[in-house]
């Protein structure tokens, strides 16, 4: 056997495409053509069902001449945005290598993905004698659920698969292939489109269209799907600014905070809610967006979510105040520590450090956050004020609507995952306050 020609040309082929394929099948024309059809089916071949974060195995299996022994095989895999492509490794009972070679190419105009995966015989005689097959399984291929959604077929492109046979005392030669049988999955119960990860991210995909950023993994943290980047956490400009929030001395602010009139006994929505927060000292201010409230934490009656949030880009240590602003919330200003009302004043009284093990956490739960800014003066955004218009909104879709734990409701204010009277009593309540906080 040819076997360092045959993974040369293997690699070739899944960089370069239909033009080094010909002049491969040119040369075994010359050599003389294969008899046969290499046949590749997926296994399972009916529908898998998993939720988001759940693993997904297929098996590529194949089948060749009569009598040959099949030492390489090629393909294509096609699948939609609701998986992601993880590793593939090669079935050594069969006699090929645990290595797969693997492409990922970006995604298509009609949203899918296709990997090329090639797997090659294990160079070795004893290998070559004993253990190839002209049918069996060639490589297991590994995914990941990422979103929602389905069911949608994976398949096998018939145009891109091939393979090699080996036949003792004569050269290697290509068959074309053909698809015996594709699969299918189905992804549920998906609180998230996209998949969390931690990184740098530049604003540029890559050049063969990934655009995930995993080689320094710090300081940002952020989705992948659809080739698009989502910032979920902390959004910083720059990597400089990245790094200085880890390495540097950016205050750093720790906190406690709540929302009003959500239920201990029935919170399961009041999850991962989006917030805006704002550093203030004198004259200056800073705004964080898009600032995550993950750390939820119920004790009795009271849910209070925790972070630590680095304030890049804000110099100030001393006399500082914070304004937090939730999704469907009034702004409200934090300045001193146990705040449980308005604080009155210009300026703050809040001191910071930048080591996160050594500032002081800010429980300002006390004071929580209120909700019903819903919409504005002939918008859907937020005006920043609690009024009549807020008010006929929720009533108009205090309609039972109700969706999946953890799932987000712009009109759920108490986060039990209904729109209900229960909402409308909650804005009712807040209407006292009416205006952001705002000095």
């Amino acid at each position: 056997m040819k076997l360092g020609k045959i993974l040369l040309t293997f690699l070739l082929l899944t960089a370069a495409g239909g033009a080094l394929l010909l002049v491969k099948q040119n040369q075994d024309v010359r050599r003389g053509a294969a008899a046969g059809i290499l046949n590749l089916s997926l296994s399972p071949g009916t529908r898998v069902t998993k939720k988001v974060g759940e693993k997904l195995t297929y098996t590529i299996n194949y089948s060749g001449p009569a009598g040959s022994k099949v030492e390489t095989v090629q393909s294509k895999v096609c699948y939609g945005p609701e998986i992601v492509f993880k590793s593939a490794t090669g079935n050594t009972a069969n006699g090929f290598k645990s290595e797969v070679l693997s492409k990922t190419l970006a995604a298509n105009s009609a949203g899918l993905t296709c990997t090329f995966v090639t797997v090659v015989a294990d160079d070795t005689a004893t290998t070559c004698t004993t253990k190839l097959a002209n049918a069996g399984q060639a490589m297991t291929l590994n995914f990941e659920a990422v979103r929602k959604g389905g069911p949608r077929a994976i398949t096998l492109v018939e145009a891109d698969t091939k393979g090699t046979i080996y036949v003792p005392g004569s050269a290697e030669k290509l068959l074309n292939g053909k698809i015996g049988g594709n699969g299918e999955y189905e992804i549920i119960d998906g609180a998230s489109d996209c998949r969390p990860l931690w990184g740098i991210v530049n604003s540029e995909p890559d050049g063969d269209g990934t655009t995930e950023r995993e080689v320094e993994k710090y300081c940002k943290e952020f989705s992948s799907c659809d080739n698009q980047i989502t910032i979920i956490g902390q959004a910083y400009e720059t990597k400089e600014e990245c790094e200085a929030a880890l390495n540097g001395d950016t205050p750093i602010l720790n906190y406690k905070v709540s929302f009003a009139y959500v239920n201990a006994t029935a919170s399961e929505c009041a999850e991962n809610w989006p917030v805006q927060v704002i550093a203030l000292h004198g004259e200056t201010k800073k705004v964080y967006t898009n600032v995550i409230m993950k750390n939820k934490k119920i004790v009795g009656d009271k849910v209070t979510f925790e972070g630590s949030l680095p304030l890049v880009g804000f110099p100030y240590k001393k006399d500082v105040a914070v304004f937090f602003k939730g999704p469907k919330h009034l702004q409200m200003k934090y300045a001193v520590q146990n705040q449980t009302t308005s604080y009155g004043k210009a300026g703050g009284e809040l001191v910071l450090t930048s080591d996160p093990a050594t500032s002081i956490q800010y429980d300002f739960s006390g004071y929580p956050m209120l909700p019903g800014d819903l919409v504005g003066n002939d918008s859907d955004t937020p005006d920043g004020w609690i009024n009549g218009r807020d008010f006929s909104y929720i009533k108009n879709h205090a309609d039972h609507t109700t969706v999946k734990h953890g799932e987000y409701l712009h009109t759920d204010l108490n986060g039990d995952c209904q729109a209900n009277s229960g909402d409308v009593n909650a804005l009712k309540k807040s209407l006292e306050f009416k205006q952001d906080q705002l000095y």
